[in-house]
């Protein structure tokens, strides 16, 4: 059971994992470490504590060497922007990584696989275990992976780049609503997947978008719906 359950949670990190126990500690929330034999004695609490400096370490090096204009207090947006557990949560569910979250009863039970803490202290306890494991290069590596489209947006929304916003200002003033953004397809592996979006205002669907994030796919269908919006 337990070689099994390693292999699987390897299968779910896109790079090499050598001491594959410290997969099993970041997988283990607090609530499972008496009810579940074969998981950690530790929690992963602790690496989650690890994974959240390094996290910031990294994204604070991606933003220096974007764009040399960035002033400290845009860096410091931005990132916060990036490494909020909103979006730590997403980035967790748009690769699967709640399904093999280890839980105590009353936690499952209570919905603890779909918390945004849960799964940001997930995520964070992952990015811990591989800088543990094989230092900060490979950290940097999963992190790019993962974070990749979501930097970019972040960036191209502060630059005034915003399809999303702008559809919304679009749908308030010409409708007095909002643009409702539905995920309609999820294909690929796990560590790379790739989603379909469909935006509609009052439900009539006026675009839809793809891409490796939900962030991206939801990004692309605005754009989609801007020009579709004004053919209206």
């Amino acid at each position: 059971m337990t070689q099994d359950l390693l292999a699987k949670l390897e299968s779910m990190i896109p790079v090499s994992v050598a001491n594959r126990e410290l997969l099993l500690e970041a997988f283990t929330h607090r609530s499972s470490v008496n009810e579940v034999p074969y998981v950690s004695s530790q929690h992963n609490e602790r690496l989650e504590f690890l994974g959240d400096a390094v996290l910031d370490l990294i994204i604070a090096d991606t933003l220096m060497g974007s764009n040399e204009n960035l002033d400290e207090g845009k860096m410091t947006q931005y990132k916060s922007a990036i490494v909020k557990g909103d979006a730590l949560a997403q980035i967790a569910l748009e690769n699967c990584l709640d399904r093999h979250v280890i839980l105590g009863v009353g936690e499952e039970r209570s919905g603890g696989r779909s918390k945004t803490s849960n799964l940001a202290g997930l995520l964070e306890a992952i990015i811990g275990a591989v800088y543990l494991d094989s230092g900060l290069q490979t950290a940097t590596k999963l992190v790019d992976q993962w974070f990749d489209s979501f930097i970019k947006i972040t960036l191209l929304e502060a630059s005034g780049t915003n399809p999303k916003g702008d559809l919304q200002n679009l749908c308030q003033i010409n409708y007095n609503a909002l643009p409702d953004y539905s995920v309609v397809n999820r294909h690929g592996p796990d560590h790379s997947p790739e989603f379909t979006v469909e935006v509609s205002i009052n439900g009539k669907r006026i675009g839809e978008g793809k891409g490796s994030s939900l962030a991206e796919a939801e990004r692309n269908a605005a754009q989609v719906g801007i020009i579709r919006f004004e053919l209206l």
